[in-house]
């Protein structure tokens, strides 16, 4: 039978009482057996032994207890479990200074994260300090103790815990990898496990490319008490073509949050080797008193090429701007200020936007079943291609929908006023007039009907749709620059409006008979089906200015979305020449899954009338992707077809593995092959690359 015995009763027999500190420590011994050897104040428990404090719980075989050294020796499959959820395996423990001490030979741990750790020695001190000499560290899913290798590992001299701060310190470190050591660093630290954010040095990334050779990022957290900002500072070196460093902070405030990045360097440019580089971006969102949401956003970049040549960002033209938006039942506000920095080397400095401001105000509704739409909008733009510009618009429409004979008629009506100041033209536009008013006014009426037919396996809807409208504008086409509605096309979205130009610079005075048919068919064997054409036809009037400029007679409009299975779909919309029902702009995509491959297929292309470059576009797209036992491998590619020529814009390869971890349950891998040859940025180098990552638990990338 079991005896449970607290120390301070054997004090007490041993006519020295400690009952007072043992009650304090709460400590409590269980064993099959006790002996007690009153003259060499020594107490042994044999069987099933078990020594429990609120902090730790020690199962033996055998305890060996020296009262006046205060040393225990526990032996005999020893294991320690702590209250941080660790667990502690060795075949001899030493126990000293009330049990708060312990040191053992040949020992193996478990965190309580799953991770382990096998040492020579470990030693564990009275304020919780833990040292692991001759250690090996890893999170992988084996058994270290009966001698299992782990797919890594992290082999070091001396590790040391200190709970106090939190930290964990390596010396001499061997990263290895099927026990093939692959990286040494003599020192490093790191948060313990208990700690969200610390300062200290994350993983870095390695890698090589034709351009820049060898290069590296290191990047160093840093964080202090105060947990509303944070920051890191990152060193990259770009191999043979320089060095820069990064600065990311991050602030949080109550309702409003703020991040920025600086860049600084000395790196190869476009304009010369050895080049002082800098640049920054600022990221600001706030709310104030109104329910007013404030956004900022800064960018510059002092050369303009270099973010993008060296992977820092992928972007050829920075908008800076400042954005007060407010939005309500019914009603949106904003009001913005913005600057554009063209990054291309062909753009001059004066075709570089400033906005100063944009105030828009947005207001919609419905009263007696009357939509109305109202819009109030004032603006002033400066180096927008050499022209200055005021410009102040108001503009409302009201729709009315009934139902007639099981027809279903609407009644679209808008009146707009604008007023504008050009203060500036270039020099190729000759008008002289600054100061002009222009007066529109729309009235569009349109009838539709609905048929339904439903069968024993198909059911379709079909509805044509009618429109008359009218628009008149004071002609003032020579005298405002077109500046918001230059690439307009009639396409699906924009045929049954009133204004099809979606903008207020380019309002012409004409009449236009816009028509088409919508159709939807379901079927248990051919899936959803729905298909739209259509065509906008001008009668009187006039409509220039356009970059596709048809005279009388729109594009015919081809939109259809075939859903034949959850396991394929088809969409494609397209602008017909009504002369010779050629395609002046098309896009066809197909998706779907065959013998459990995923793939997507899609062709574009568009005609050089509808092109600022008078250049013919298209492009032929390519991807798949495939999993099977946890691995996912996928392949995709791009080719540019203009002009009967057929060039690879871009390769890509992929092997992932799905799951969380592999081999082990700590390291997963991803194998990417890139083939970037047809970058149209002339500081950017055509490239093939091959990335390897591999993730090991616990430590990164």
């Amino acid at each position: 039978m079991r005896l449970i015995f607290f120390l301070f009763l054997i004090f007490f027999i041993s006519n020295i009482s400690y009952s007072d500190s043992d009650k304090k420590l709460g400590i409590e011994f269980t064993s099959d057996s006790l002996e007690i050897k009153e003259n060499d104040n020594v107490i042994i428990a044999i069987g099933n032994v078990e020594i429990k404090n609120k902090n730790r719980r020690i199962l033996a075989d055998k305890i060996r207890y020296d009262k006046i050294k205060d040393k225990g020796v526990a032996t005999g499959n020893v294991k320690i479990y702590e209250s941080d959820g660790s667990i502690y395996q060795s075949e001899k423990v030493i126990l000293e200074n009330d049990f708060k001490n312990i040191t053992a030979s040949l020992f193996y741990g478990t965190f309580s994260d799953k991770s382990k750790i096998m040492a020579k020695k470990f030693i564990k001190k009275e304020k919780g300090i833990s040292i692991f000499e001759n250690g090996s560290y890893t999170s992988c899913n084996c058994d270290l103790k009966n001698g299992e290798l782990p797919i890594w590992e992290l082999s070091t001299e001396t590790s040391k815990h200190d709970p106090e701060s939190k930290t964990i310190f390596h010396k001499n470190v061997t990263l290895k990898l099927l026990s093939v050591p692959i990286f040494y660093i003599p020192s490093i630290n790191h948060p313990d496990w208990t700690v969200s954010k610390k300062s200290g040095f994350l993983t870095p990334t390695i890698s090589y490319s034709n351009q820049n050779k060898l290069e590296a990022s290191i990047p160093y957290y840093y964080t202090t008490k105060d947990p509303t900002w944070d920051m890191t500072i990152t060193t990259h070196g770009k191999g043979k073509n320089g060095i820069a460093s990064q600065v990311n902070f991050r602030k949080k405030y109550f309702k409003s949050s703020l991040e920025t990045d600086f860049y600084s360097g000395i790196l190869n440019t476009n304009k010369k080797d050895n080049d002082d580089v800098l640049a920054f971006k600022y990221d600001l969102e706030t709310e104030i008193k109104g329910n007013w949401n404030i956004k900022s956003v800064g960018k510059y970049s002092d050369q303009d090429t270099f973010m993008r040549r060296y992977g820092f960002d992928t972007e050829s033209e920075y908008k800076s701007f400042i954005r007060a938006e407010k939005i309500s039942k019914n009603k949106i506000s904003q009001i913005e200020f913005y600057n554009i920095e063209s990054l291309q080397n062909n753009v001059n400095s004066n075709e570089e936007p400033i906005m100063k401001p944009f105030i828009s105000h947005h207001r919609f509704g419905s009263i007696k079943n009357i939509d109305y739409n109202i819009k109030l909008k004032a603006h002033e733009i400066n180096n927008d291609e050499y022209y200055d510009i005021q410009r102040w618009s108001g503009s409302g429409e009201i729709q009315k929908k009934v139902n007639f004979l099981n027809n279903k008629i609407q009644i679209d009506t808008g009146i707009g006023l604008d007023l504008y100041a050009i203060n500036s033209r270039p020099t190729s536009d000759t008008n002289d007039n600054r100061y002009l008013d222009r007066l529109s006014f729309g009235l569009g009426l349109s009838a539709s009907r609905e048929y339904t037919t439903r069968g024993k396996n198909i059911d379709m809807f079909f509805e044509p749709k009618l429109q008359f409208s009218s628009i008149y504008s004071t002609d003032r086409i020579d005298s405002i620059p077109n500046r918001d509605s230059s690439n307009y096309r009639i396409d699906s979205s924009n045929v049954f409006f009133l204004n099809q130009y979606q903008g207020r610079d380019n309002i012409q005075t004409n009449q236009k008979i816009n028509y088409g048919v919508e159709t939807f068919l379901t079927s248990n064997s051919m899936g959803d089906f729905d298909f739209f054409v259509g065509q906008s036809q001008r009668i009187g009037g006039t409509e220039n200015g356009l970059i596709d400029y048809y005279d009388r007679q729109s594009d015919f409009i081809t939109d259809l979305n075939w859903y034949l299975s959850d396991d394929f779909n088809i969409n494609y919309n397209s602008l017909l020449d009504h002369h010779n029902l050629e395609p002046n702009q098309s896009n066809l995509t197909l998706n779907g899954t065959l013998l459990n491959t995923n793939f997507t297929t899609s062709f574009r292309s568009i005609k050089d009338k509808l092109v600022d470059d008078n250049k013919d576009r298209e492009q032929f797209s390519f991807g798949f992707n495939k999993s099977f036992n946890n691995w996912k491998i996928g392949y995709s590619n791009s080719f540019d077809l203009a002009n009967d020529n057929s060039e690879k814009i871009s390769e890509e390869i992929n092997i992932d593995y799905l799951s969380d971890y592999l081999f082990q349950d700590c390291l997963s891998i991803n194998l990417k092959y890139k083939n970037n040859g047809g970058s149209s940025d002339r500081d950017i180098s055509p490239e093939n690359s091959i990335q390897l990552t591999v993730k090991l638990k616990n430590l990164g990338n």
